[in-house]
């Protein structure tokens, strides 16, 4: 938190549009999208646990395409290319060490 501020104001030049103090709210509802979607999973052979994982994909999407880099969801060449190839290999990764 104390480092906040300072990341409020970097710019990355030419790889997507700077979004200013918002990126901080829609980084936290991406966080809670995502715990919505894993408590879903936990209860799913229910209706409300089918309900909650689909609540929590549907904003983990809209908020990962206003976040991410033009492309980086259709593996678009160069920049958004390499920033989904990085998360699908940091996932495949964690995966792989949380099942040994």
């Amino acid at each position: 938190m104390l480092v906040l501020a300072a990341f409020t104001k970097l710019k990355t030049p030419k790889t997507h549009e700077y979004i200013g103090a918002s990126s901080t709210w829609m980084a936290l509802l991406l966080t809670m999208g995502t715990g919505i979607f894993l408590v879903g999973l936990c209860m799913l052979p229910s209706v409300m646990g089918f309900s909650l994982v689909s609540i929590g994909l549907v904003l983990m999407i809209f908020l990962l395409r206003k976040l991410l880099s033009k492309g980086s969801l259709t593996f678009r060449r160069g920049m958004p290319a390499i920033l989904a190839t990085r998360g699908l290999f940091f996932a495949a990764y964690t995966s792989i060490q949380l099942n040994r």
